[in-house]
């Protein structure tokens, strides 16, 4: 390879490329083979007058490496080169110009310990984010993967990009003389792993890979492409509590699977309803998962004699786990006897226990439902003999209701949506609450609170009882002492009850958080009601901000009226069985004076002025004019 100039006149060329290193090219591996700046800038060599021409061929590589050269024309970097995208890597992008090193060098940025970062430049988060680097973490998944920590570790035997997509012929995993294409993906990963890619042809899912089936899984279907982490990380695809719940899964749910291949629907709901998978739920690291009885790479079906799961080895893989196992013992935990169709004698015991569950349990409610109505009785017909005060006038009584009706309509009828495949809701979709319905239920309730909340502002600002109300509702600071007094009485701190008006401070917060929370679920529902309409006025976030707020608003008024609200009505000791005063507006005088002494004397004085004033007098006795 000699030079038209020779090599004394590469001095030559530095006198006016001083952006040359000579000491960085002496130390790379063309300086230490001796080559001349002409040897790869040919287009100057027989050239005897300088300045030479501003503008020249680009070094050609293929002048001594015509081999390489013809490999990366095949690859898909030339292709995506040839397409006219600028990003894609030529020669000098992954070796350098002047200073490549060999990528035996470990300060090459093609030696092994190098290389998934080189790679990374344009295949990472940084990196090339186009069409045809569809990937932009590829770099990022790599560098969490076990081949990478070993790498790192120092361990040059674990696999870097180049082992598996080639060195400069790597073509994309599309075409089929790539080492990614789907179908030469065990022979890839073969080349380091062939014990484990041996077992896998020699199973169910080799050998149908082998004859064609796309639905087949191969290695990165389990364990990743780039992210390929051990068994031991918990992240990890093939860790034990994945393995059961997740990777098999995926497929051995799948109902287009099941029916294409003539599987039995089932049967990993039936691993998942066992000890095995329960145990596994609470993190058990002794359950046994999918692998543990099927193998993880040489699965073979049952009706191979050769299978860990056949009748004749059976209970040998339950020995594993169970020393001692019995063939009786080993027929006692598959699949089919976890099916109760198929095990009768269990199904028959489950439809016995669910039967005699509905008629026990169920006769134990109506008995305690016919005790507890007793007690009602009871107390309706104390409290309707006892001197009482009315506390609800009829319009109100009726707003409860009506409140009642629609606010359990609405927790109903929504959480119905979000939570569809828990036990209470999906009995109501088999009763007929599909979407639809559900949808159209939802709305009428939600009407109907809206047009109750109207009636209530109406009657606060046109009724002089609606406004009486509204004046006994209002927040006061006197509020706040009263909450310290009441919990000082009820922790024994303090000998008197609280003095309170006609509500008290628990009544009253309740009532204004039922104002916030109705305004809040009207206005977001109404965005999601109409959301068209809503992002016309509003940017688009308000559909996603109102989805949030509307379920979490949701939850709290649901759990308000359950813990706070059922307490003071329901549950309170002096309230028990219940507070009756929502039928019937009335509260006993003996009760009053206790809980509400204030508004208690104020009645009562109202009352006895009322029943001393004169009545007037009739017509007959009125003097004659």
């Amino acid at each position: 390879m000699g030079s038209g100039l020779g090599l004394a006149d590469t001095a030559t060329c530095l006198e006016c490329h001083d952006t040359v290193d000579p000491k960085q090219y002496e130390a790379s591996v063309h300086g230490q083979a001796g080559l001349a700046c002409v040897d790869c800038h040919t287009s100057l060599q027989g050239v005897t007058e300088f300045p030479h021409a501003e503008k020249l061929r680009p070094a050609d590589c293929a002048t001594c490496h015509e081999d390489v050269t013809t490999d990366y024309a095949r690859s898909i970097h030339a292709q995506t080169s040839a397409l006219g995208k600028g990003a894609a890597p030529t020669c000098a992008s992954c070796h350098g110009v002047h200073n490549m090193l060999s990528a035996s060098d470990p300060k090459s940025p093609t030696h092994k310990s190098n290389e998934s970062q080189l790679c990374g430049k344009c295949h990472g988060m940084n990196g090339l984010k186009d069409r045809e680097v569809r990937l932009p973490y590829v770099f990022e998944s790599y560098s969490r993967s076990a081949h990478a920590k070993r790498i790192g570790q120092g361990n040059m035997q674990a696999a870097s990009c180049a082992d598996c997509h080639g060195t400069h012929d790597l073509r994309g995993s599309a075409d089929t003389e790539s080492t990614i294409h789907r179908w030469r993906i065990p022979e890839t990963c073969g080349k380091c792993h062939r014990q484990v890619t041996d077992e896998y042809l020699a199973g169910i899912h080799g050998k149908a890979f082998k004859l064609g089936i796309s639905d087949s899984p191969t290695c990165t279907n389990c364990h990743g492409e780039h992210e390929i982490l051990g068994r031991d990380a918990a992240d990890s695809a093939t860790f034990n509590r994945q393995i059961s719940f997740q990777l098999c899964l995926d497929c051995h749910t799948s109902p287009k699977v099941l029916r294409k291949y003539g599987a039995r629907m089932g049967t990993a709901a039936e691993f998942v309803d066992s000890y095995h998978g329960l145990s596994l739920k609470l993190n058990s690291p002794r359950a046994a998962t999918c692998v543990s009885c099927h193998e993880s790479h040489e699965i073979r079906p049952k009706r191979d004699p050769t299978s860990t799961v056949a009748a004749g080895n059976v209970t040998a893989t339950c020995a594993r786990c169970h020393p001692g196992a019995t063939p009786e013992f080993a027929r006692s935990y598959t699949h089919a006897t976890a099916n109760l169709q198929e095990n009768r004698l269990a199904g028959f015991f489950q439809t016995f226990y669910v039967l005699m569950i509905l008629a026990v349990i169920g006769s134990m409610v109506a008995h305690n439902v016919l005790i507890l109505y007793y007690f009602f009785r009871r107390k309706h017909h104390h409290e309707s003999r006892a001197p009482r005060l009315t506390r609800f006038h009829a319009q109100e009584i009726w707003m409860h209701i009506l409140l009642t009706i629609t606010f359990i309509g609405l927790a109903v009828t929504g959480f119905a949506l979000k939570f569809s495949d828990s036990f209470f809701f999906e009995w109501l979709r088999a009763l007929g609450m599909t979407e639809p319905v559900r949808s159209v239920l939802h709305r009428v309730f939600a009407v109907g609170l809206l047009a109750t909340g109207i009636w209530h502002l109406a009657y606060l600002a046109f009724s002089v009882k609606g406004r009486a109300q509204l004046k006994a509702l209002w927040l006061r600071w006197e509020d706040l002492r009263l909450v310290v007094v009441n919990l000082r009485y009820h922790l024994g701190l303090a000998k008197e009850r609280p003095l309170f008006r006609r509500y008290d401070y628990s009544e009253k917060a309740e009532y204004w958080a039922l104002v916030w929370g109705t305004a809040v679920m009207a206005v977001t529902g109404f965005v999601l009601w109409f959301p068209v309409a809503a992002t016309r006025i509003f940017p688009f976030w308000i559909i996603r901000v109102s989805e949030v707020i509307h379920y979490y608003e949701a939850i709290l008024a649901t759990l308000a009226i359950l813990v706070w609200h059922f307490f003071f009505v329901i549950m309170h000791p002096e309230e028990y069985p219940m507070n009756l005063s929502w039928l019937h507006g009335k509260i006993t005088v003996e009760l009053a004076e206790e809980k509400y002494p204030l508004w208690a004397r104020e009645e009562l004085d109202r009352t006895r002025a009322a029943q001393a004033a004169p009545e007037p007098a009739a017509a007959e006795d009125l003097p004659a004019k």
